[in-house]
């Protein structure tokens, strides 16, 4: 975040009479106030803020707001910025009371029932660092699709949301095209249904579980800026080599505090064992999170010896929440499984 800086309004007037001339051809120029010093000097910007110690200002083009002490202005202007400021809060206000129940990310209003597709800025830090190394160029935002149901609640502490995953087929697989897999079940349980993508597709083979989890993180975060997200419960679902990705979300997340009831992995033979080495979870972490696995009696993709090898492996660790359910199909998704295991992560704890 960049440093606030304060300064005089001489050094102000002429930084930003330089910038105004050329912005002032500009057609979509900001609704601007003129502002004066004691001096009488003027300049105009935008609005942003008024606090007890300064006015926040900003001319086109300006990123940052520059914050101007209150005795650096008339006492016309300073009266100014009381109107706006009384002005911008009854509009907040108002808006507030419109919008009760409704849900927002990133700025979006997000309509309600049907799938829709939101930028979510990256984080800055390791997050925006690890996942631009991954694509070998600069990357600041993520894709996310989500479906809000009609009577999804955000204020409820246990509302349910649910992180769709999906295997990537030669670099190119997308989370956001299993969504249709999951979503029916979900949405008839009124669990927000979300998938996470980069905005430069997959990476390929550099797409590891800790780029997934970079992804999640993001969204994470844009939810928590609008929302209490950090107290609803989530499951997380994957087919395939996608259970790979789902287990290892939901070991992040619990390592961060969130609420995972669940995990479903279907046709695969991956496990948070797996992960172990990667994330810490505590013991009776382990033993909470559950882990329904859907095998197909017929896979040729992950055969029952590889089944049964992962569940063996499994079997004498922490990770005993854990049930098997096995259908006449092959490498295949299964509803019905799926529908009998997001109503075992629903039971309490």
């Amino acid at each position: 975040m960049a440093k606030e800086q304060f300064f005089s309004i001489n050094h102000l007037l002429s930084a930003m009479l330089l910038a105004a001339i050329f912005f002032q051809n500009a057609a979509d120029a900001e609704v601007v106030t003129k502002w004066t010093n004691p001096e009488g000097k003027v300049i105009e910007a935008e609005f942003v803020e008024m606090t007890d110690q300064h006015v926040s200002i900003k001319l086109k083009g300006q990123k940052t707001p520059t914050k101007i002490p209150h005795e650096k202005l008339s006492a016309e202007s300073l009266e100014e910025a009381r109107r706006l400021s009384s002005e911008k809060k009854d509009a907040e206000k108002k808006l507030g009371k419109g919008t009760e129940g409704k849900f927002k990310l990133a700025e979006h209003w997000i309509p309600r029932g049907k799938k829709t597709e939101v930028m979510v800025d990256i984080p800055a830090g390791p997050a925006v660092k690890f996942l631009s190394e991954a694509y070998g160029k600069p990357t600041t935002k993520v894709i996310v699709n989500l479906i809000v149901p009609e009577k999804f609640d955000p204020a409820d502490k246990d509302s349910l949301v649910v992180f769709c995953h999906a295997p990537y087929g030669n670099g190119r697989g997308l989370s956001v095209k299993d969504m249709a897999t999951f979503q029916k079940v979900a949405l008839e349980e009124n669990a927000l249904v979300v998938a996470v993508d980069g905005e430069l597709g997959n990476p390929g083979q550099k797409e590891t579980p800790t780029f997934r989890s970079f992804l999640v993180y993001s969204m994470l975060e844009a939810l928590a800026k609008d929302h209490p997200s950090t107290q609803w419960r989530y499951v997380h679902a994957g087919n395939s080599g996608s259970s790979g990705y789902a287990s290892y979300a939901s070991m992040y997340m619990i390592e961060n505090s969130y609420r995972v009831v669940g995990c479903y992995l279907g046709v695969g033979n991956y496990s948070p064992l797996q992960w172990d080495k990667y994330i810490k979870l505590k013991t009776a972490q382990k033993k909470k999170l559950r882990l329904y696995y859907s095998f197909g009696e017929n896979d040729k993709v992950c055969p029952k010896a590889l089944q049964d090898k992962m569940l063996a492996e499994l079997k004498p660790s922490p990770y005993s929440s854990v049930r098997v359910s096995y259908h006449k199909k092959g490498h295949g998704f299964d509803e019905a499984h799926w529908k009998e295991a997001f109503q075992w992560f629903k039971e309490p704890p």
